[in-house]
């Protein structure tokens, strides 16, 4: 047997108690900064190439890969195309 439910007594509950239920997350002094104000923060800092020294606004390290392992060689950091030409080399076999 199914129960229906009786939607005039959902209405009046509503109506005797203190009304739906309030949001109760806490509201927040400050918003929460927006995505785009979070990337404006993130790609105003420059990092710099350990390899030719160039500024950019992001480095990579690999660090571990088939037959590759650096976690225990000093940590340096490479600019996109420098990381690129590492890669291409570290692959064909030529060394760092």
């Amino acid at each position: 047997m199914t129960k229906f439910r009786d939607w005039n007594a959902v209405s009046a509950h509503f109506r005797t108690s203190a009304g739906p239920m309030r949001d109760s997350r806490q509201r927040r002094k400050n918003n929460r900064p927006t995505s785009n104000a979070l990337l404006d923060e993130y790609s105003d800092t420059i990092y710099l190439c350990d390899f030719c020294g160039d500024e950019s606004t992001s480095v990579t390290r690999i660090v571990l890969d088939a037959g590759y392992d650096r976690t225990n060689a000093e940590a340096k950091y490479a600019c996109w195309e420098c990381s690129s030409e590492k890669e291409r080399n570290r692959l064909n076999g030529k060394g760092n």
